[in-house]
Formats: C-alpha cells, structure tokens, sequence
C-alpha cells in the first residue's frame, strides 16, 4: 500500500491472518486497497481494513482489540460499515406507511466518539429492538454491519436495516470513547463554531412570537440559559418550539445539532431547527434568581461590559424599523436616547424588547435591565439590549424623587 503500517491497522490484518490461514498477507493488503478505491479513497487503511475483516466474517469485537474505525472514517456508499460511540441523543420514533401499505418504523439517534458525530437511522425491526433494549442518552454502543449515504444535508449517515445491529456496550468496553459532557459546549467557547451541542438551566422564557411565511404560519422562542456562569440564548422554531411546550425556568435544557449565528451584538445564539435533537428535564434546579444590580450612571457606562442596569428619560418616542442582520434575517429594532442626570446615550433595542419600548411616550422614566454597553461608531458608547433584557417604567412619584 506503500504506507507504513499503524499499530491498529496491523492488529486487524493479523486477526485476518489468524482466522483466515488461507490468505497471505499480501492477498490481504491487496484487498484493503481494492476497499479504499472503492470508497473513493475517502476511507483511511484502518477503516478499509475493519471493512475487509467484516466481510470474511472475521470478528473484530474483541475488548483488548482497537481497529481504529471511526466516525471521521466513514463515507457514503459504505455497505457493512461499524463502530463503536456513545449516544447524544434519541429522536423520537415515527411510524410510515410503504408502498403497498405495509408499515414502517424509524427511529434517529446521535452517535458520538472522538473524531466527531454521526446520524444513526434504525430502520422497521431494528428500531423496535432499540425501544425494547431501552436505548437512551449516554449509553456507549456498538453498531455492525450498517451502510452510509449522504444525506440531503450533505452529511453523511449511517443506517440500521435488517442485516444490521446495535449492541449495548459496558463501560468497561468503552474507555476509548468520551464521556458524554464532554459532548457539550461551554457559551464562552462557541466563536468559530457552526454548530455545537450545548446544555444549561433556564433563566427566562420569551413569548412565542408568530410570523407569516408563504408555506404558513411560522413561530419562534426564545430561551435563555445559564451554564456556571456562563450564559446563552436558545431560539427555537417552527415544530421546536411546540416541542418544548411548558418550558420554565428551572428546567434543564439540553441540544445537540444546534446552528450557531452571531446576534446583532457580536455575540452567539444557538438555533433550534428541524435537524436538531431537544431534551428537556423539568424542575432540575431552583429557577435562578435574579441579582438587583444597582444602575449605573450613563456618564460612567463602559464599553464591553454586559448585564449592565440603567435608568433614565426617554429624550424622544422611540422609533421601530425593520433591519437585515449578516445571516440574511429581518429583526425589528427601536432606537432612541436615554438620558440621567449624568448624560445621555443611544439605545438600540431588539425585537420584542423594541417593540414594547417603541409604544412609550418620550418624557417617561424607564429602567432597562442586562444591556450591553459597547462602542459607538463616533466615539463614546452605545447600549444594546439582549434576549434577557427586561423593561421597567418607574413610577411617577420615583422618577420625580
């Protein structure tokens, strides 16, 4: 093959050898090379090697025996592709009706180990074998004799149908294969990413908004969660968000496959689409509660710094307009000056934050809590609200004192 040898991919040829006497090794290398060309060289020596074994009917599983397939080594057009992972998530099962009008079953899962995740398909008999054996989040598996494609989404997939298998695995077969948290990301640490998994404890719930789209009605929900200390907001859509009906702070939220997009202040928001996997644990903490930060005088606001309370009178009626973001999205946003004793600053206001803002009079005294406080485009600073923003108008008698 003209490579040198790995340590796993040497383990699997002498397995061969062991089993199948009637084959040299260099009859051996031969078809582990005929493998990779087939796969359209997209399989490394070790992943073609697991797949010859597999197809002499040579038994790999042995717990002392690495064979170094993994998830990075797949590609489509595999036809008797394993491995071994640990699972992030489990779809729910739907049922079908085949041409004929036999009945289908499918149930989805996530598969993770340490070169990244897979989308698991388990088809009609194998599906009703994954409820029965009680397949769940964090348990580590072992699927054989599975075929890959690539899916609409241009990922590729592995499926499960009748030759195929999943095996339940115990820990003591699984030391190679993370530990579920390791799975999920931190909010601090998703810049660069397209897509992440992440989990938190809800802090506040939004309204569901509605929107038309030409298919129909379009819905949308806003989550934010707390992680330690840091904090993200979840935006759920469409069928997401009935899916997490009843949502409340104080439930643990959990997402794998989620898209991750820059929010108009420099910040991440992690989407909940189609292809995403939700779960939700309810009453899993205290709801958190809330810290009376004291405000801040707008003369002594700081750019870069978030969470930030201020107070003040709206100079002018706030005005609400419509804007495009990067990701090609129309948000609404209101614009306006707050001014205190100490000074005066621009406010931007998003979504339903802005809406809400732009129905007060100017002359109003209002307290706006979590803004971040960033630089303006002529010097000095601005103030932007978040998804965890709230909106307080203070009374006429405390403004006036």
């Amino acid at each position: 093959m003209g490579e040198k040898s790995s340590e796993g991919l040497e383990a699997v040829i002498s397995k061969i050898l062991k089993v199948r006497p009637d084959l040299t090794r260099e009859q051996v290398f031969q078809l582990i090379e005929r493998k990779r060309v087939e796969a359209g060289n997209l399989l490394n020596p070790e992943g073609a090697a697991f797949l010859v074994a597999s197809e002499l009917g040579v038994k790999l599983w042995d717990k002392n025996l690495s064979t170094g397939m993994k998830i990075k080594d797949l590609a489509p057009g595999l036809r008797s592709a394993s491995l071994t992972g640990r699972i992030l998530a489990v779809g729910k099962a739907k049922t079908f009706s085949r041409p004929g009008g036999r009945e289908g079953k499918l149930v989805k899962l996530v598969l993770g180990d340490s070169t990244g995740m897979v989308e698991v398909y388990l088809w009609d008999g194998r599906a009703e074998e994954a409820e029965r054996m009680g397949v769940s989040q964090g348990l580590p598996v072992r699927v054989e004799q599975a075929y890959t494609r690539r899916g609409l989404s241009g990922r590729i997939e592995l499926h499960l149908a009748e030759k195929g298998s999943l095996t339940i695995l115990d820990e003591s077969e699984a030391s190679e294969i993370p530990p579920l948290e390791s799975f999920f990301s931190k909010p601090s640490r998703l810049e660069g990413l397209r897509e992440a998994n992440i989990r938190g404890v809800v802090s506040k719930v939004s309204q569901v908004k509605s929107f038309p789209r030409p298919s129909g009605e379009g819905k949308v929900l806003r989550v934010r969660i707390l992680d330690g200390e840091d904090e993200a907001t979840l935006v759920f859509w469409d069928e997401k968000v009935e899916e997490v009906s009843g949502i409340k702070p104080g439930d643990l939220v959990e997402v794998v496959n989620g898209k991750i997009r820059e929010d108009p202040l420099g910040g991440w928001e992690i989407h909940v689409r189609k292809s995403s996997y939700v779960r939700v644990k309810p009453s899993y903490a205290p709801p958190p509660t809330p810290v009376e930060a004291k405000p801040t005088p707008i003369g002594g606001l700081q750019p870069g710094v978030r969470g930030v309370t201020v107070e003040g009178y709206l100079v002018e009626t706030p005005s609400l307009k419509e804007v495009t973001l990067r990701d090609g999205s129309k948000v609404k946003v209101a614009e306006f000056l707050l001014r205190d004793e100490t000074g005066s600053v621009r406010v931007s206001a998003w979504r339903e934050v802005g809406e809400i803002l732009s129905r007060l009079p100017s002359g109003l005294k209002v307290r706006l809590k979590g803004v971040t406080v960033k630089e303006g485009f002529a010097g000095g600073v601005e103030i932007a609200t978040t998804s965890g923003t709230t909106v307080e108008v203070i009374p006429i008698g405390e403004a006036e004192g």
